[in-house]
């Protein structure tokens, strides 16, 4: 059963001039982590866009894993389109109470990917990219338990939270040209 579906399409250059806005330039092959303190380093802008945004895991993806400008730009643009597909296939806020939409982005979802290998299919939640990989929504369940564990949280979100629960994300990316799109699907979990 299909619960919500949500899509939202992007235009690459927009990004493409955000990360050169913000001092990213081609060349820089490394990125400071999330962990490390960027407050004297050029790139402090765009670390604070993509701490409204991004997971941790995708950060420290976009700043240790990605070779080029290309790469990056694509990323970026992929995550923000996938976050804002989840948001859209989440039920509207007169049906159910819903953590902030920073939350959702930032600490409940993150973007992964199941890639082949031999036959078999295995996931990797830290973004390894192949020819051969798909995009995966992720749910990060440490975060989940931490809100099961606060007593206002887990009153206050616990219909979503068993919504969560019931649902699983399928998604699809694509890119052409100049536009990035992502369509996401939240199901019955069975």
């Amino acid at each position: 059963m299909i619960y919500g579906i949500g899509v939202d399409i992007v235009y690459l250059k927009r990004f493409d001039k955000l990360l050169l806005k913000t001092f990213l330039k081609p060349a820089l092959s490394k990125l400071p982590s999330r962990s490390t303190t960027c407050l004297n380093n050029t790139n402090n802008t765009l670390e604070k866009i993509c701490n409204k945004f991004m997971h941790k895991n995708e950060w420290d993806y976009f700043c240790n894993q990605l070779e080029s400008h290309n790469e990056r730009v694509k990323y970026i643009a992929g995550v923000w389109a996938i976050k804002e597909s989840i948001l859209k296939t989440l039920p509207d806020g007169n049906d159910i109470l819903l953590p902030p939409t920073v939350t959702i982005y930032t600490k409940i979802f993150y973007k992964g990917v199941t890639m082949k290998k031999q036959d078999n299919d295995f996931i990797r939640g830290n973004n390894s990219v192949s020819s051969s990989s798909k995009p995966r929504i992720i749910i990060d369940e440490s975060y989940v338990e931490e809100m099961i564990k606060n007593r206002d949280n887990k009153n206050k979100y616990k219909d979503f939270i068993t919504m969560l629960a019931n649902s699983k994300f399928h998604v699809s990316l694509s890119h052409d040209g100049d536009y990035l799109i992502a369509y996401v699907v939240r199901v019955k979990d069975l």
